[in-house]
Parts: C-alpha cells; structure tokens; sequence
C-alpha cells in the first residue's frame, strides 16, 4: 500500500500550505509548487464562475480570498500590510501598535510620519508607497460603481506579487447579493436591498461592499 505522503492531492496541499505560510522549498518541490501555482488563478476563476452560477455567494466569495492568497502567497488571517515591499512580520508588528492595520491607514499617514515609523531608505519607501495605491484603487472603482454599475474594467494594472512565480494583471470581480434572501429577483413591487461586492482577485484587504436599494413598482399601477 502506498504511503497517504505519496499522493498527489496531500502533495499539492501541501505545497500550497507552503507557500501561503511563506516557507521556502527548493529542488523538485519547488518545481513542483510552480507547476500548482502558474494555472490556480484561472482555475479559481472557473471555479468561481461555476460556485456564482449555482447562486452559492459565500462560497464565491471564499474562492474570490483564494486567489489573492494565491497571488500573495499569505493566509487571509495575516496582516495585509505584508503585501507592501520591504515589510517583514517584525515591522507589521511595530505598525501595528502604532494603530496602522492597513493600507487604508497607510494611505491617511503623511510622507514624515510614515518615514518616521518606517526608517528605511527613501529608495524602498518610495516601493511602498508606490505599491500601497490597492487602496485607491479600490475607491476609484467605488465611484464608478455608483455612477455606472457597467462601467467596470476587469484588469486595471500590473499585482505587486513576488511570491507569485510570473507577473500578473489585477482583476476585479462585482458579484451581487440579495439582503434578504425571500427576494430572488425584484419580481414583486416594493422595495428591494442588495449588497454588491467589489474582490480584487490578487489583493487581500481592499474588496468593497456597497448596499443599495432597488424600488420596483407595479407593473399594473400607473
């Protein structure tokens, strides 16, 4: 009987574990890692694709974190700041008890402040800075989704990613969800709510939610 070790499925896991941890592996396995990762962003999306047209969101939505964990190589439970250049655990750490959780909060500091906390080179806080623009970008998209909810462009630029073996180009996906489940569709007049989520597909921590409230009348009043 062969070993559970041996099987291909424990192995992928277990790679993929790796790499969301940020262990290194090296000789066969790190080939074999790259082979997993290179094709997992258009699977994701296929398996998203599939889990949305069955109407399942909470599954959507965790296949959605999947591919940003992919893409950065991190759990969705670790701090967001580590998506940034130069950041080590030790210095999400220090920002973190200093009140910054985010790139949101990152983005509200001034260049002193942040140079204050940072103590790094210009050179590198120019990196961070630089890459640190999910936040904006994600409230750019906001505004467009209240203008003109057609109006979205499925890839805005190239992912900061290193731990991702090849470049990519960010994504979004816009799935809506109904607030109360009884409305399917606004078939009925009243009052409808719906939530729309706004995932990136390769960054954690700067997806949006946005609710609104649709007034469908009766199609037999005046």
């Amino acid at each position: 009987e062969n070993s559970k070790n041996d099987d291909v499925h424990v192995k992928a896991n277990a790679l993929l574990q790796a790499h969301f941890s940020r262990q290194t592996v090296v000789g066969n396995l790190a080939a074999g890692q790259r082979e997993i990762l290179l094709p997992a962003p258009r699977l994701i999306k296929s398996l998203v694709d599939v889990i949305s047209s069955n109407g399942w969101l909470s599954l959507a939505l965790k296949a959605m974190e999947l591919s940003q964990m992919v893409t950065q190589g991190m759990w969705d439970r670790d701090s967001m700041l580590l998506q940034l250049p130069h950041f080590t655990k030790e210095l999400t750490e220090r920002w973190q008890e200093n009140g910054i959780e985010s790139i949101f909060d990152l983005a509200e500091l001034s260049a002193d402040k942040m140079q204050n906390l940072l103590q790094l080179p210009n050179s590198q806080l120019k990196d961070i800075t630089d890459s640190s623009n999910g936040s904006r970008i994600s409230e750019c998209r906001m505004v467009t989704l209240e203008r003109d909810m057609t109006n979205l462009p499925s890839e805005v630029g190239p992912v900061h990613a290193p731990r991702y073996p090849k470049p990519r180009l960010e994504g979004w996906w816009l799935q809506r969800a109904s607030l109360k489940l009884e409305f399917v569709a606004p078939a009925e007049a009243g009052k409808k709510d719906y939530m729309v989520f706004l995932m990136s597909d390769s960054y954690l921590g700067i997806d949006q939610e946005y609710v609104f409230t649709v007034n469908v009348k009766d199609a037999g009043g005046d």
